[in-house]
Parts: C-alpha cells; sequence; structure tokens
C-alpha cells in the first residue's frame, strides 16, 4: 500500500512538473471551455447546465468571452418541462500574478451578462406561472479556478450565482470541466 501511495505522489509530482511555465493568463491566450454543473435555485428547483465558452485575454490577467449555455428542469414540481438556451458576454479577473500562483493554476472572478430564450409546452403557458416562454435577462456573477496538467488541457471548475428574469430561477451554481488554450 506503501508504494501504491508514493507511485502515486511521484506520479502527481511528475505532472506538476509538466504543466505549463508560461502564465495561463497572458495576453493574447485563448481558451476553450467546456462543462457541465448543478444549479440549486429558490424554491428547490434543480437545473442542470451544459455549457461551452471562450475566452480571450485582451491583457494579462484580463478575459473578454462569451459562453452559450443549455438549462433544463429536473424538478418534478414544475410542470411544462421549461428550457433555457443562453448566451452570454463573459468578463474575467484573472488573480495569478496578485496572489503570486504556480503557472499550472488559474484563479478567476467575473460576471457573465446576456439573453436567453425559454421554451415551454402549453401546460405550463395556461398555469401562468413564472416560467413563460420568451426572452429573459440573464446574468452570472462567479468565482472559480484551473488547473492545467500540461501546456494546451486543464480542468476547471467554478461556483456563481445565477438570476434569470421573469422566472424563479435564481441560486447557486456549480461547474464542473475541460479548458483547452488554443
Amino acid at each position: 500500500m506503501k508504494k501504491i501511495v508514493l507511485a502515486f505522489i511521484f506520479a502527481f509530482f511528475v505532472v506538476s512538473l509538466n504543466a505549463q511555465d508560461e502564465l495561463p493568463t497572458a495576453k493574447g491566450n485563448k481558451l476553450i471551455n467546456i462543462g457541465t454543473g448543478m444549479l440549486g435555485g429558490s424554491g428547490g428547483v434543480n437545473l442542470t447546465p451544459i455549457h461551452i465558452g471562450f475566452d480571450y485575454f485582451i491583457i494579462n490577467n484580463l478575459s473578454l468571452g462569451f459562453d452559450a449555455n443549455w438549462i433544463y428542469y429536473l424538478s418534478k414540481d414544475i410542470v411544462g418541462n421549461p428550457h433555457l438556451f443562453s448566451g452570454q458576454a463573459v468578463i474575467d479577473y484573472h488573480f495569478n500574478e496578485l496572489m503570486n500562483l504556480p503557472s499550472a493554476w488559474d484563479f478567476y472572478a467575473g460576471v457573465k451578462l446576456g439573453a436567453g430564450y425559454m421554451n415551454t409546452d402549453k401546460a405550463l403557458e395556461v398555469n401562468e406561472l413564472a416560467y413563460k416562454r420568451g426572452v429573459k435577462f440573464v446574468f452570472n456573477g462567479r468565482v472559480g479556478f484551473r488547473y492545467y496538467f500540461n501546456e494546451k488541457i486543464g480542468v476547471n471548475s467554478e461556483v456563481g450565482i445565477l438570476s434569470v428574469s421573469g422566472t424563479k430561477t435564481s441560486g447557486v451554481t456549480f461547474m464542473l470541466g475541460i479548458s483547452t488554450k488554443l
């Protein structure tokens, strides 16, 4: 058992050494992010978002980007099976230099702002609940981190607060995904 633990520690150390030497938040870097997650919303509503995003570093430690999401409702208490398709502009500040983090890590905070389209079936429209079809404003404030295994590939995780106008949807989001540098 000791040998397995030592082998695991050694493997992790080797992977860490192979992590990128360049600052991951340098001006001109581009990232694609793909992931999934959960949202605990008001009224016990549970959502599962699926997202794909793009980040471009306009200066060191500041990125602008775009995020596209598909969110569907899992709660059996909500009739109509609402779905939200959205796109948001993203701006993030990366704290790597400020916190003197190793180049394998990327800690960031930012916001996503945009619009989405809520789609439901007729049963929900008749009940006139807070999940009507139409265009919605979407806001998500978040903090997150990435860990790069090498110069191109990393994992990311973030926690945020999501709000969708004209719905009962607001709550804490948790996302997990993969990031790749282009």
